[in-house]
């Protein structure tokens, strides 16, 4: 199963997890609600929220973690997830980190519970499993187990996945079956290759962002579609329809000098392609009725400012004559 976790530490003054207290609890509660969870914050410490470190999603192989492991409460919540759900999960002592806790990453205080709070992006099935395999074989493959064409594959897979489900509207599907195919193909596998490598994950990895980019821009997402079609742009500057994608979404948001400079490059990078060329044409009436606006504003001001001197000083006097009125 491929997750999102975000983890919380909730510790009571005596240092005891409170649900510790309870050894007739299985110790996992998907019932718990946000409110619940936000009261835990206060004495909460925060140890490990890879939403914040921008990693994208964590892999997590079911069966993996048995009774007695650190996250053998975290794999009972999410064997109880379906794709696409978002949990917040409370998992007492004894079924995490229990009372020793852990000193290396992440640290955790000994007796401590943890409220997880997880979005399980996608599902792996596990593989077909042959006599004489290995037990922990069961629940798919680690992403360190893999080898690089392995990852790869695996991430082009997902990538037709989400353009399927972008074919038919489906913005959200789209968006999960794109972030799984990324975690295939990390940042810090990208650093590791080099030459032909990394030009074959390329080959995969920015389309993926590009597809991002055409689903945040049907969803009104601006800033998520930016950020998407920058990520393409980084690695090839002249493609069209990023620079597009960017500028529609710039747009948008009234950053027409930056759209324009955008959809200028895309019509030049593809000048047959007749949805860049209306952007651009709409972007250009859009800044010279803008332009004009301002004109006839100025204009104004400095048309009436002899006028409008003389117009005060009447006021001024009448006001003067008529002291009892106000005005």
């Amino acid at each position: 199963a491929i997750l999102v976790e975000d983890c919380w530490v909730a510790r009571t003054d005596e240092g005891e997890s409170a649900a510790q207290t309870d050894e007739d609890q299985d110790g996992v509660d998907g019932e718990k609600t946000r409110e619940n969870a936000e009261d835990n914050k206060v004495c909460g410490q925060l140890v490990h929220d890879t939403w914040a470190e921008g990693g994208g999603p964590e892999q997590f192989v079911a069966c993996r973690h048995r009774t007695g492991t650190p996250q053998h409460g975290l794999g009972l919540l999410v064997d109880s997830m379906c794709e696409g759900e978002k949990v917040i999960g409370y998992v007492h002592s004894p079924k995490a980190y229990g009372a020793k806790g852990s000193f290396s990453f992440p640290h955790v205080p000994p007796h401590a519970a943890i409220w997880y709070y997880i979005e399980l992006v996608g599902v792996d099935p596990p593989p077909e499993i042959g006599e004489g395999d290995a037990e922990d074989s069961v629940g798919g493959t680690s992403r360190s187990d893999m080898t690089f064409e392995q990852r790869v594959e695996a991430a082009d897979l997902r990538r037709g996945r989400g353009n399927a489900c972008f074919k038919q509207g489906d913005d959200e599907g789209a968006l999960r079956e794109y972030e799984i195919a990324l975690s295939y193909l990390t940042d810090d596998l990208m650093f590791q290759v080099e030459g032909h490598h990394r030009e074959y994950a390329l080959n995969v990895r920015l389309p993926v962002f590009g597809n991002r980019a055409a689903a945040y821009l049907r969803m009104g997402k601006h800033n998520e579609c930016i950020e998407a079609a920058t990520a393409v742009l980084a690695e090839a500057p002249d493609n069209a329809k990023a620079l597009y994608r960017r500028g529609k979404a710039r747009l948008a948001l009234g950053q027409t000098e930056a759209a324009e400079e955008d959809l200028r490059k895309a019509a030049k990078a593809s000048p047959d392609d007749k949805a860049i060329r209306r952007a651009l044409a709409e972007v250009r009436a859009d800044r010279k009725k803008t332009q004009s606006a301002q004109a006839s504003a100025f204009k104004g001001i400095f048309d009436d400012g002899e006028g409008g001197a003389r117009d005060a000083a009447e006021t001024a006097a009448a006001a003067a004559a008529a002291p009892g009125r106000t005005w």
